[in-house]
């Protein structure tokens, strides 16, 4: 059972969830809107792990424990989800529409608990090259969704875990392409992380700013591949082990 709890996963996945509900209120928006977050939430805990692991990987033998690991806060946000969509909600709890400063309040809560659980290395979670990946994609769709007819915030909203994952598998491609350098595996990897992590807190920034309205149907408004993020680290323990093995 030990391995089953891990108190920083836990501070991240309550203190993100207490911040989006501040955010948001307590009612059927607020409901949406969390549940809409969890995955992201999920993603960045689960991959923020995993570039942790990278950087103090020396050990083959420390790869399964490290990544039973990385793994907690996904599962703390999807038993949240599970209770979440599994509990009525009384759409009459909460009427008043929650001000700027509770969303203010939410944003700062979040981009703190990020800090905290980066602690360990600031350095690895910056990536120029990340950072101009991902904006020059998002910049990409909004100028298609503008020339096809007109912008929409909540689709460039919405297809930000694709964007993520496109960066996310050209680290994969690079990290196999140097697959003989394993010194060069651990940035490839780490970019290919940080891609997802950037545009799954964007997500959710965006999500604690502009709430979800309670008739919209996250997943059904536009096709994304949110979960095949899940693809990554099977990724990373594949390429790590035919690394280590190629080492010997």
């Amino acid at each position: 059972m030990n391995m089953l709890i891990d108190y920083t996963s836990l501070v991240f996945v309550i203190a993100s969830i207490f911040s989006i509900i501040l955010a948001t209120g307590v009612n059927a928006n607020g409901r949406a809107t969390l549940l809409t977050s969890l995955p992201e939430l999920a993603f960045i805990g689960m991959y923020i792990g995993l570039v942790i692991m990278l950087g103090n990987m020396n050990d083959p033998a420390d790869v399964p424990i490290s990544l039973a690991i990385c793994c907690l806060p996904a599962l703390y946000a999807f038993i949240v989800y599970l209770v979440t969509v599994s509990t009525n909600v009384n759409t009459e709890i909460e009427k008043i529409q929650p001000r700027t400063k509770q969303r203010a309040a939410g944003t700062v809560i979040f981009l703190m608990v990020l800090i905290y659980v980066t602690s360990v290395n600031h350095p690895a979670f910056l990536d120029s090259f990340t950072v101009v990946a991902v904006s020059i994609l998002v910049f990409l769709v909004a100028v298609i969704q503008k020339m096809s007819g007109g912008f929409s915030s909540i689709k460039t909203r919405d297809l930000l875990p694709t964007i993520g994952m496109i960066v996310g598998v050209i680290g994969s491609i690079v990290a196999l392409a140097n697959i003989y350098d394993p010194k060069s595996i651990g940035p490839a990897m780490a970019v290919a992380y940080l891609g997802v992590i950037y545009t799954s807190v964007i997500r959710v920034l965006w999500l604690i700013l502009q709430p979800t309205n309670e008739t919209e149907e996250p997943y059904e408004r536009v096709v994304h591949f949110a979960y095949g993020r899940f693809l990554l680290p099977i990724i990373t323990v594949t390429v790590l082990l035919v690394a280590f093995q190629l080492q010997q």
